[in-house]
């Protein structure tokens, strides 16, 4: 198969089916996003060290570069080593395959690049202050994304949450130990006073968008709900959601990136509400219990 039929369609890109190379195809978002893939009959190819395929080997010939392969906060500290090397160095390695096949690189990076925004809302523009090993090995990703020369989409997510979760990222996977420890009849551990804010993110509108018209013109842009949400507050739906009073106990902060508030102006809004994703990912967790870890 050649290169898939490309339009132009207010600066998007629209795709025919096409050969697809996924790496970190075994974690969360990347087990969601090859699903999807594979639904839509395109050609598939998973890069993960969980199936025992190296990123860092020979990419086949393909059309699409979806590059999710991290580690994250925690890992990102306790291996500062895999931090540079995956976080780092893949991104780097990822766009050059990408310019070397002409292949489309879709990037996922991070809000954390943020760091503590002094908007919030915080907008794509908005002044860069990684905090964290993670956000600035993220950071430098895209710069090697946008130095490489190949036709790129960068995405910065927030808080991704849903099926296939795992509970072992102390941010992004805050959900998943919520619901698996409510599901257990253990108290739920909220770290700190629970203030915080984030923006939570349902997983099918991240791939909803990822497989829809991304711009083709070399652009970073944010991927949220555009809704800020404390830790409280999604105790408090979860409650809704299971109907049922949960047992809440406050440990000590664990500050890994020291952001109080996030909250993105997003430029592909993620409709789904916390309830309504919060359901979709309890009913899952029910039916398939708790994921292994990423680490």
């Amino acid at each position: 198969m050649g290169l898939p039929v490309r339009s132009r369609e207010q600066g998007r890109i629209l795709l025919n089916t096409v050969k697809v190379v996924v790496t970190g195809s075994e974690g969360f978002i990347g087990r969601n996003l090859c699903k999807r893939l594979e639904a839509a009959g395109d050609e598939v190819y998973g890069m993960d060290t969980k199936s025992g395929t190296d990123m860092f080997g020979s990419f086949p010939r393909c059309d699409v570069i979806y590059h999710l392969a991290c580690v994250n906060q925690e890992e990102a500290v306790i291996k500062p080593a895999a931090n540079l090397k995956v976080n780092i160095e893949g991104a780097r390695y990822a766009a050059m395959q990408a310019k070397y096949y002409g292949a489309h690189l879709v990037y996922t990076s991070t809000a954390s690049v943020y760091g503590q925004s002094q908007h919030i809302a915080t907008p794509v523009d908005a002044e860069i202050n990684p905090k964290t090993d993670y956000a600035i090995a993220k950071l430098a990703g895209e710069h090697f994304v946008k130095t490489s020369g190949c036709n790129y989409s960068i995405v910065r997510l927030s808080n991704v949450y849903g099926p296939f979760q795992t509970t072992d990222n102390p941010y992004c996977g805050v959900i998943g130990k919520f619901i698996t420890q409510a599901l257990e009849g253990s108290p739920i551990t909220v770290i700190g006073d629970g203030h915080q804010t984030r923006d939570y993110t349902y997983v099918d509108d991240v791939i909803n968008i990822l497989l829809g018209p991304l711009s083709m013109d070399n652009r970073t842009e944010n991927i949220s709900r555009g809704a800020e949400v404390s830790v409280n507050d999604l105790v408090t739906v979860l409650q809704d959601v299971l109907t049922q009073k949960l047992e809440v106990v406050n440990i000590p902060e664990r500050v890994i990136d020291g952001i109080s508030r996030r909250k993105l102006i997003t430029n592909y809004r993620c409709p789904t509400n916390l309830y309504d994703g919060l359901s979709k990912t309890v009913e899952w967790y029910k039916q398939n219990g708790t994921p292994g870890k990423t680490g």
